[in-house]
C-alpha cells in the first residue's frame, strides 16, 4: 500500500515538474482565480498544465482617447476617476451573462502621465514618438498610484494584464540609440516596482509599441538588429527579477519578424506580438483566401512556430458613406463605423480566424474597448452588448461569438484529465535524421511523440537541445539555425509528463550556396525553372534565380567567391550579390559572359553607383540572365584562396551542456563593454544546451 501510494505521489511530482509548474514564489502569487502564465514550446500554460488562448482588448488611461468619460487632464485629481472608470469597463467585458468573455487587457502607460509638462519638447519626432519630456520619476509614480491599480483592478476581474510602455516608437530606431535607452530606464523602473514583480505570473509585459525600422549599432537595416535592439532589454528585465512573459514586436508597425528566424531571443517566457489590421500580410476584402493568409502570416512571423503569439491589435468594420482617412502608411483609406482597419468580418476577418484557428498559439486584444463593447450604452444603461450597434460585419459581434468560443476551449482543457499511458512516452522519433540548411537561415523540426496510449503529439518546440558544434548550427523551440558553413549533429531530449526521457538526433550540413530545390529559388525575378540533378537555371526573361538569405549572411571572413559552371552559357549570366533585403537595391555585379568560371573578392566589391557592398550582410546571391537558354551551374564555394573551398571541419565541442559558448558583458544602460567595469554589470552567459543565464555583477 506504502509502495503504490509513494509511486502515485512521484508519478504526480514528475508530471508537475515536466509541465513546468515549478515556478518561482513571484510568479505563483494569483489574485482572485487567475493561474500564473508561463511558456511550455509555442503555447501559453497555466499552472496546472491547461493551454491557454488569450482574448480580450486594449485601452489607454488617456482623458482624450477615453473621449473625457472621466475627466480632462492627466492630473493627480482625476486618479480615482481614472480608476474607477477602467474597474467599471472590466466589469463590463467580463460579464458572461451578458455574452462578454475577455480574459485579458493590454494597459498603456500612456505618457500623458509620464510626460513632464515642465520640460519643454525637442527633437524631430512628433506626438508620442517624442520623448523629450519623459520623466522616469513619474513613472515610478504613477506605476504605484495610477497603473498598478488599473492593473490590480482588470486582475480581481479575471483579466491577465500585459503592459505596454509609455508612446509608440520613432520611424527609426536603432541599436544603442535614444529610444533603446528609454526602453531600458522605463523596463527597469517598471519591473523594480513591487506588485510587478509579485504577480509576474499575471502580468506580462509588450517591450515596444510599432517599431518601424530597427537598425543594428553600426545603423545597418539586418536581420540580427531586432535581436541586438530587444536582447539587452530582456536581459535587464530578468535581471530586476521578473520571469513572466515578455512579449517581443518585430519592426513594420510589428508586421515583420523574419529577423528573430535566425537570431531569436533567448531566454524563458519569451513571446512575440504582432499587430494585424486589414490589408496586412496579403489579406484584406479583396483578397481573402484562408489559405494564402495562413501561408502569409507564416512567412511574415516565422516565430509562430516556435513561440506564443500575442496579436495586441486588431480592429475592422465594414466601409460606409463618408470622408476616408491616410493610414500609417500614407495611403488613403475609405471610411467606416469607427475602427483603425476598413474590412468585414465575413472575408478579411473570418480569414484572420482561420490563421488564428490553425496556429493555435495566438492570442488577441482588439485595439480599443470601444471596439469590444458599446461603452456608452454601457455607462449610461448599464447594458453590456457589441459596439457598433448592430453592424453584424464589424469586430464588436464577431468578437462576442469568437471569445466565447475561445473561452469555451479554455474551459475544456481545463477539464481535459490525462491517464498515466497519455503522459508516458513510448517512441520519439524525427522526420529527417539528416538536413541540409542555408547557411545564415534555419529549418523546422518535426519530432513526434508516441504515448502508450496512442496520442502523438509534435514536441519540437518541447524539447531541449545540443549542438556538437554550435558555431554552426544550434536549435531552439524546434528550428535548426545555421550560423556558419560546416557540419554539427543536433541532439534533441524530450521529458514526458512522467519524467522520461528519450533523444534523436539530426545531422546537420551548414552551406551558404546549396545547389539543392529546397534551397534553391529560381524565381526571385520572373519564372524561373531549377533542376538538381543537372544544376541547369533557366530563368524568365531577364530574370534572377538564387539564394535568399531573410536575416543576411556574413561572408566577411572568406575572401572569395568561386563560381564554376558545367559549360559555356549563350544567357549572358551575371552572379550579382545584395548587400540590401531587397532586389531592386543596387547588387555587386559580375558579368560572366561565356567564361565557365568567376572568382570575385569579397573585400572589394562596388556597385554600379561606386557605393561598397558590405560582404557582412548578404540578403540575396545569384544569377540574373536574359533567360531562354540554361546556365548549367557546377558549384560555387566560398573560399580564401580563391581555388579551393575554404575548410569546414567539424570542431566538437565539449560533451556538456555545462560548457559557456559565449559571455557578454553589458553596463546598466544596456552598452556592451568587453571587460567586467566599476559598478554593477549584467552578464549574459549562454551555453550549448541553449540555456541563458543573467546575472548581476558588482565590481568594486
Amino acid at each position: 500500500m506504502l509502495t503504490t501510494t509513494f509511486k502515485i505521489m512521484k508519478r504526480a511530482l514528475l508530471a508537475t515538474a515536466a509541465w513546468g509548474i515549478a515556478l518561482t514564489a513571484a510568479a505563483q502569487a494569483t489574485i482572485g482565480s487567475l493561474s500564473p502564465l508561463h511558456v511550455e514550446g509555442r503555447e501559453l500554460k497555466n499552472d496546472k498544465g491547461n493551454t491557454m488562448v488569450l482574448h480580450g482588448v486594449m485601452d489607454t488611461p488617456n482623458p482624450y482617447f477615453n473621449s473625457y468619460r472621466w475627466g480632462w487632464d492627466c492630473s493627480n485629481t482625476n486618479i480615482t476617476p481614472c480608476v474607477t472608470y477602467f474597474n467599471r469597463l472590466f466589469t463590463a467585458i467580463t460579464d458572461s451573462t451578458s455574452g462578454a468573455y475577455c480574459n485579458v487587457f493590454r494597459l498603456h502607460l500612456d505618457p500623458c502621465w509620464t510626460n513632464d509638462p515642465s520640460k519643454p519638447s525637442t527633437g524631430t519626432e512628433t506626438g508620442e514618438a517624442n520623448i523629450s519630456r519623459y520623466s522616469g520619476s513619474r513613472l515610478t509614480t504613477y506605476m504605484k498610484t495610477l497603473y498598478w491599480k488599473i492593473a490590480a483592478n482588470a486582475l480581481k476581474h479575471g483579466l491577465y494584464v500585459i503592459m505596454r510602455p509609455p508612446g509608440v516608437c520613432p520611424k527609426t530606431i536603432q541599436v544603442g540609440g535614444e529610444y533603446q535607452n528609454y526602453l531600458l530606464d522605463v523596463w527597469d523602473r517598471v519591473t523594480k516596482n513591487d506588485s510587478v514583480l509579485k504577480y509576474s505570473g499575471l502580468v506580462s509585459i509588450e517591450l515596444a509599441n510599432e517599431p518601424i525600422t530597427v537598425l543594428d549599432a553600426n545603423g545597418n537595416d539586418t536581420g540580427a538588429a531586432l535581436h541586438d535592439f530587444f536582447q539587452p532589454i530582456v536581459d535587464k528585465i530578468r535581471a530586476n527579477g521578473f520571469d513572466g512573459i515578455i512579449w517581443v514586436p518585430g519592426s513594420g508597425y510589428q508586421s515583420n519578424y523574419r529577423g528573430y528566424a535566425a537570431n531569436p531571443i533567448e531566454g524563458e517566457n519569451i513571446g512575440y506580438a504582432v499587430h494585424d489590421y486589414p490589408g496586412w500580410f496579403s489579406t484584406s476584402d479583396t483578397s481573402y483566401d484562408h489559405a494564402n493568409a495562413i501561408r502569409a502570416f507564416g512567412d511574415a512571423v516565422p516565430v509562430v512556430h516556435t513561440n506564443p503569439i500575442m496579436v495586441t491589435e486588431i480592429d475592422w468594420s465594414p466601409e460606409q458613406p463618408g470622408a476616408g482617412k491616410y493610414n500609417e502608411f500614407g495611403e488613403w483609406v475609405p471610411a467606416n463605423y469607427g475602427t483603425w482597419g476598413t474590412a468585414s468580418t465575413s472575408k478579411w476577418g473570418l480569414a484572420f480566424k482561420a490563421l488564428h484557428d490553425y496556429y493555435g498559439n495566438i492570442g488577441m486584444t482588439l485595439t480599443g474597448t470601444a471596439d469590444y463593447i458599446d461603452i456608452d450604452e454601457y455607462i449610461n444603461n448599464k447594458r453590456v452588448v457589441p459596439a457598433f450597434k448592430g453592424v453584424t460585419e464589424a469586430c464588436g459581434e464577431a468578437c462576442f461569438e469568437w471569445y466565447k468560443e475561445y473561452a469555451e476551449l479554455n474551459r475544456r482543457n481545463a477539464e481535459q484529465t490525462l491517464t498515466e499511458e497519455d503522459m508516458t512516452m513510448r517512441s520519439l522519433e524525427t522526420d529527417a535524421s539528416a538536413l541540409t540548411v542555408l547557411t545564415g537561415g534555419y529549418k523546422m523540426l518535426s519530432i513526434i511523440c508516441t504515448m502508450q496510449s496512442g496520442k502523438t503529439e509534435d514536441v519540437a518546440a518541447k524539447c531541449a537541445y545540443t549542438s556538437t558544434n554550435a558555431k554552426v548550427a544550434t536549435a531552439q523551440n524546434g528550428r535548426i539555425i545555421t550560423r556558419t558553413d560546416g557540419e554539427a549533429d543536433i541532439t534533441a531530449t524530450y521529458t514526458d509528463p512522467m519524467g522520461n526521457e528519450k533523444s534523436v538526433t539530426v545531422h546537420v550540413t551548414a552551406t551558404t550556396f546549396p545547389l539543392t530545390v529546397a534551397d534553391f529559388n529560381p524565381s526571385i525575378w520572373e519564372t524561373g525553372k531549377f533542376v538538381e540533378a543537372t544544376g541547369a537555371l533557366t530563368t524568365g526573361q531577364y530574370g534572377f534565380g538564387g539564394w535568399q538569405y531573410p536575416s543576411g549572411v556574413d561572408l566577411s571572413a572568406y575572401n572569395y567567391i568561386v563560381v564554376k559552371l558545367r559549360a559555356a552559357a549563350s544567357c549572358s549570366p551575371s552572379f550579382r550579390l545584395f548587400d540590401h533585403n531587397n532586389y531592386w537595391a543596387d547588387p555587386y555585379m559580375k558579368d560572366m559572359r561565356t567564361s565557365k568560371s568567376a572568382v570575385i573578392d569579397l573585400h572589394n566589391m562596388k556597385n554600379a553607383k561606386g557605393e561598397k557592398v558590405d560582404p557582412s550582410h548578404i540578403y540575396i546571391a545569384g544569377f540574373w540572365t536574359v533567360g531562354g537558354t540554361p546556365v548549367y551551374i557546377s558549384e560555387v564555394f566560398l573560399s580564401m584562396d580563391g581555388e579551393t573551398p575554404a575548410e569546414t571541419a567539424i570542431t566538437l565541442l565539449p560533451d556538456t551542456a555545462d560548457e559557456p559558448l559565449r559571455t557578454e558583458i553589458f553596463t546598466l544602460d544596456g552598452r556592451r563593454v568587453p571587460t567586467l567595469t566599476q559598478g554593477v554589470n549584467i552578464v549574459r552567459t549562454t551555453y550549448a544546451d541553449g540555456r541563458v543565464e543573467v546575472k548581476k555583477v558588482m565590481m568594486r
